[in-house]
């Protein structure tokens, strides 16, 4: 937890001494009224890993949780170190989402690395505009 002006932060990365560093982290910030919420709730958050964080926000009339997410590009057949982390980091992602009350609104945020493709714009539905990339992925 580290305050930064108003706000609260909720971060999750690599310790400053890891080179790394700069290629993993997520963090939630909660302006005053959520952070009010937050601490009214238990201050209840987790870093899950240095790819997932959440926390969760007491309000009316249901609970709040907010996960933060950030992840890997989806490799490549063959790239065995790459398969295991991103199936790590689903399998960790899956195991969180599966601790949230059924009673909270649960709110999923950050980066997912999708690419959805130009083909949704093209058969007319309005998902994606047509700035989108042309190769859908898995995560897509």
């Amino acid at each position: 937890v580290m305050p930064f002006g108003e706000y609260t932060c909720l971060f999750s990365g690599h310790p400053s001494s890891d080179p790394t560093r700069s290629a993993h982290g997520v963090a939630i910030c909660l302006n005053r009224q959520a952070t009010t919420a937050w601490r009214e709730a238990g201050s209840v958050w987790e870093a899950v890993s240095e790819r997932i964080v959440y926390c969760r926000l007491r309000a009316h009339p249901v609970n709040i949780t907010l996960v933060s997410a950030y992840s890997p590009v989806n490799p490549q057949s063959g790239q065995t170190a790459a398969e295991v982390a991103s199936d790590s980091f689903y399998s960790d992602l899956q195991r969180t989402i599966d601790r949230v009350s059924s009673g909270d609104m649960l709110l999923i945020l950050g980066d997912l690395n999708a690419r959805v493709s130009r083909r949704q714009h093209q058969s007319g539905t309005s998902v994606v505009g047509p700035h989108a990339v042309d190769q859908l992925n898995e995560n897509g």
